[in-house]
C-alpha cells in the first residue's frame, strides 16, 4: 500500500524536519490552521499558523526511493510512527481531504467585512432597521459579532454572517 508516513518530531521541530526532508527531496505535508483561525483559537493578534496535529507532519517515502530508516537520523525527528511492526502510512486519499478542508477552512475564516465597517441586516431581522458595525466574525466565519446603537451606546450582538450585507465603504 502506498501512502504517506507519519513522522513524529520533537516538540515544536515540526518546520525544522520538514525543511530538511524538503531540501533532501522527499514530498513532505505539514497541515496548519489558517492564520485567521490560528488567531481566533490561540488568541493571539498576530498569531502565526498552527499546526493541525502539533508534532506530526507526513512524509511521501514511497515515491522518493528513501526507505524509512534512512531518514530516522534527521535532527529534530523523534521517531517514524509504526503500528506494530509496520510503519503508519496514511492513504493519499485521506491527506488530500485534510488539505481541502483546510482550504474551505481558510477560505470561510477570512471576513468578508473589516472591523468598523456599517453593514445591515435583512429586514426581517430583529436588528433590520438600526446601524450595524462589523466588529469580528466568529466560529469560524459562520458567525459574526456586530455593535448597535441601543440605549444610548454601543451593544455588541452575535449575529448569522450570511445575514450581513455591506452598507457602504464606510468605516466607523
Amino acid at each position: 500500500m502506498s501512502g504517506w508516513h507519519v513522522l513524529f518530531t520533537k516538540p515544536r521541530q515540526e518546520e525544522k524536519v520538514q525543511a530538511q526532508l524538503t531540501e533532501a527531496g522527499i514530498e513532505t505535508y505539514l497541515p496548519r490552521f489558517p492564520r485567521s483561525v490560528s488567531r481566533q483559537i490561540y488568541r493571539r493578534r498576530h498569531s502565526a499558523a498552527k499546526p493541525l496535529f502539533p508534532r506530526y507532519l507526513f512524509a511521501q517515502l514511497t515515491d522518493a526511493d528513501v526507505h524509512p530508516a534512512d531518514i530516522r537520523w534527521t535532527p529534530g525527528l523523534s521517531h517514524i510512527v509504526r503500528i506494530a511492526d509496520e510503519y503508519a502510512l496514511v492513504d493519499d486519499a485521506v491527506v488530500q481531504h485534510i488539505r481541502r478542508r483546510l482550504a474551505q477552512l481558510s477560505a470561510k475564516g477570512s471576513a468578508p467585512f473589516r472591523r468598523g465597517q456599517l453593514v445591515r441586516l435583512p429586514e426581517g431581522h430583529p436588528l433590520g432597521d438600526l446601524d450595524v458595525i462589523f466588529e469580528k466574525s466568529l466560529s469560524g466565519g459562520a458567525r459574526a459579532q456586530v455593535l448597535v446603537q441601543l440605549l444610548g451606546r454601543l451593544t455588541r450582538a452575535d449575529v448569522d454572517m450570511a445575514d450581513l450585507s455591506p452598507h457602504g465603504p464606510e468605516t466607523l
